[in-house]
């Protein structure tokens, strides 16, 4: 046997032995054995999918996307400290509103998806209930509209701060490039 073909062998033993865990069958599947190495036969997905069958499960993945992206905001919103320099108060107040911006619209999304899933299950179509549920729908439909409008505001200010991030590199204060007291204390930094 050549020293070329061992490692061959070699991960063709490993590879006859791995079993794989279906989640959706509860089943364990393994790899086919090969003599030599050919692609294997059980396609494993880059990214695992959600389960929505439900209304639920997908308002639950809206939910918690649009969560994440209001907290990305919200990391924007620090600038808003004075101890933020920025070159000129142009900038300073783009930086402001378009960090608003991105940190209300993703609290519209989540308002429009709770409104439209605490909708579904009414029936009621007389009497107090009806006129609660025909404004329940209106507001909903609103929402809607207020977050289908707000999307290129959005788009428009995350593309503002990020050339903003950028411009401000030329105009960095003189403290920031002072060294620092600590990294003495750290070997090979300097």
């Amino acid at each position: 046997m050549s020293v070329l073909t061992r490692p061959k062998k070699a991960l063709s033993n490993v590879l006859s032995t791995i079993e794989l865990l279906d989640p959706s069958r509860n089943q364990k599947l393994s790899l086919p054995q090969t003599d030599d190495l050919q692609t294997p036969t059980m396609i494993v997905f880059t990214f695992y999918a959600v389960n929505t069958d439900t209304y639920a499960d997908l308002y639950q993945m809206f939910i918690a996307s649009f969560s994440l992206a209001a907290l990305f905001g919200a990391g924007h919103c620090v600038a808003w400290s004075t101890r933020m320099t920025f070159s000129s108060y142009r900038v300073s107040l783009m930086w402001r509103i378009s960090s608003g911006i991105i940190t209300a619209t993703p609290l519209v999304w989540i308002l429009a998806y709770v409104l439209a899933y605490s909708g579904k299950h009414a029936k009621s179509k007389s009497g107090l209930m009806g006129l609660l549920r025909r404004l329940h729908d209106a507001l909903t439909r609103m929402f809607f509209v207020f977050a289908l409008l707000a999307i290129p505001f959005y788009i428009v200010s995350r593309i503002i701060l990020f050339i903003l991030s950028f411009e401000e590199l030329r105009n960095v204060p003189a403290g920031a490039l002072a060294a620092i007291e600590w990294a003495n204390f750290i070997p090979f930094i300097h």
